[in-house]
């Protein structure tokens, strides 16, 4: 009944595309040996979109602000194999995206994600995934306390394992491993490299009302400064504890609050002069310091729409040379359907981040950004759609004195076929 209210008004089907058996036969035919025992499903999709921006490099006022009309395109292909114990599902796209007067931020990058899910019993599950993507993101870069913003392709690879037991009905135990990898090809910007070993016990104390907490380690390693030997390795000891509430078959509630005891060690090198010939020699320093996080998400559905209001805080010590880093984040979003074929959406965001330093190696921060954002959509057919979307930008850095307006306006199409095989 819940997932009624979030399902758009029944629409008649239209018939299949008479190119669809070809290739469903030419997909079976090249499938596993044991088809008959395997659920097999191929769902293309295709998105193209065309953008326009009064300031596409994201400039502060005091910059000059490039506008530009840019062309995006995304082809998308899903698939799952299915034997009711055993799942393998993947997802592969290609962004394309072309600009009409800038052709140095042209781009195209892929992204593949595969996961599989392994049920040997009904109370045990054990799931691997691998998440591989390639963007081009813009990135500020702080030098001799200016700020520069330049658009730079980032590689992240995401791989992780998690075992699952539920020995009742009320109680489940998970254990957890993520390994995390970023990488630029910018030089002046770092690369970092995260692992996480983490294990949470959830409850159900009754219908409505549910428990959890857990601990975690995660380790960070990277160089915030590229062609240095200085090296930066942050250890966050966290424990954390949740309570979900289902109020009724609209309302969910859920809270989590955390703690967290950070110990950061920087290694970098010195020049030893009490010899000769002097040499470098490696040091480092080691502080603690205790964090806290909390959060909060709540959702309400409503007939052909819902509500969902996003808080969080975290006070911690951050990893590299930041010192004190407080970061908190509002966002409230919505959607409705208004007939079977017509869907409005938007989003109100404001995020806040401070970073104290006497470090000479990061410039600290003061930073608040607003995001509004509201689109109208338009399903054409079963298998298509159109939309068109505004978006407005302000962010403020004070302790930078840069200031970032941003305008865009979007109009795209998406084709999707749904369990096309």
């Amino acid at each position: 009944m819940v997932t009624s209210l979030l399902r758009p008004p029944p629409r008649k089907s239209a018939a299949p595309a008479p190119w669809a058996a070809a290739v469903a036969v030419a997909a079976l035919v090249a499938a596993v040996p044991a088809a008959a025992a395997w659920r097999v499903e191929v769902t293309p999709e295709v998105t193209a979109r065309v953008e326009a921006s009064d300031n596409v490099n994201f400039a502060s006022t005091d910059r000059d602000a490039l506008s530009d009309l840019s062309l995006w395109f995304e082809p998308a292909l899903s698939w799952s194999l299915d034997r009711g114990d055993w799942r393998l599902e993947g997802r592969s796209r290609e962004q394309v995206e072309r600009f009409v007067e800038h052709d140095e931020l042209d781009g195209s990058e892929p992204g593949h994600r595969v996961s599989l899910t392994w049920r040997p019993t009904p109370r045990l599950t054990l799931s691997l995934s691998e998440d591989f993507q390639r963007t081009r993101n813009l990135q500020d870069l702080f030098a001799a306390g200016a700020v520069v913003t330049e658009r730079t392709r980032v590689t992240t690879n995401e791989a992780e394992a998690s075992l699952t037991y539920q020995p009742t009905e009320r109680w489940s135990l998970t254990a957890s491993y993520t390994n995390y990898d970023s990488q630029s090809e910018n030089p002046r910007f770092f690369d970092y490299l995260l692992h996480m070993v983490q294990a949470s016990a959830s409850r159900g104390l009754t219908e409505r009302l549910g428990l959890t907490v857990g601990a975690n380690l995660q380790d960070y390693d990277f160089n915030p400064t590229p062609g240095s030997r200085s090296r930066f390795f942050t250890r966050n000891y966290g424990l954390f504890a949740g309570i979900g509430y289902q109020g009724s078959e609209r309302l969910d509630l859920t809270l989590q609050v955390g703690g967290r005891l950070t110990e950061q060690t920087v290694r970098f090198a010195v020049l030893d002069a009490s010899r000769f010939p002097a040499r470098l020699r490696e040091e480092q320093d080691t502080t603690s310091n205790l964090a806290s996080t909390l959060s909060l998400r709540a959702t309400y559905r409503f007939e052909r729409g819902e509500a969902r209001l996003d808080l969080s805080q975290d006070l911690t010590a951050s990893a590299g040379s930041q010192g004190t880093l407080e970061r908190r984040t509002a966002r409230l979003a919505a959607r409705r359907w208004l007939s079977p074929d017509w869907r409005v959406d938007g989003a109100v965001v404001y995020s806040a981040n401070k970073s104290d330093t006497t470090s000479n190696l990061v410039v600290g921060r003061d930073t608040r950004a607003w995001t509004l954002t509201g689109g109208l959509h338009y399903r054409i057919t079963d298998h298509l759609e159109a939309g068109l979307t505004l978006r407005r930008l302000r962010q403020h850095d004070t302790n930078l004195g840069t200031r970032v307006r941003r305008s865009t306006a979007m109009v795209s199409i998406t084709g999707r076929w749904p369990k096309l095989l």
